[in-house]
């Protein structure tokens, strides 16, 4: 019989507020790291990004250092000066499956946006239904 310790992170994860705390600091990073590499891959400063958005060097030296509030406009602005757009995933902690959306098609001259949601539903052993299926099924809903 093997005992595992804990991590710092597993052990600090266990209280709910923290494990909230956790996610919400764990997708700022991830959104400032990707951020950072698609200046870094484009070769645009924080100057350069600066001018693009009509803001200051300081605040994209904020929004890259996790200290000014990222919010989803922010990282779609971010993402428009750097020639490319951000999507969600959601995974599901405890089976891991994931949603998200696919795409958007505009339908009618009015604009009308049809989202088209896909589900990929990654399997793990001994969480959720025992399905075979290949690990990476994806299921399209139009919604």
């Amino acid at each position: 019989m093997s005992i595992q310790a804990k991590t710092g992170i597993e052990r600090f994860a266990e209280s709910p507020s923290r494990h909230r705390l956790l996610e919400q600091e764990s997708l700022i990073l991830e959104a400032t790291e990707v951020l950072s590499e698609l200046m870094a891959r484009e070769n645009i400063s924080k100057a350069e990004m600066a001018r693009r958005l009509g803001r200051s060097k300081s605040y994209v030296t904020q929004v890259l250092d996790g200290s000014a509030n990222l919010t989803l406009r922010t990282l779609a602005d971010l993402g428009w000066a750097l020639g490319y757009s951000f999507r969600l995933q959601a995974r599901n902690q405890d089976c891991g499956y994931r949603v998200s959306l696919h795409g958007l098609r505009y339908t009618t001259p009015r604009s009308r946006v049809q989202p088209t949601w896909s589900i990929n539903f990654i399997l793990q052993p001994g969480h959720g239904p025992e399905i075979a299926q290949p690990q990476n099924t994806e299921l399209a809903l139009c919604a």
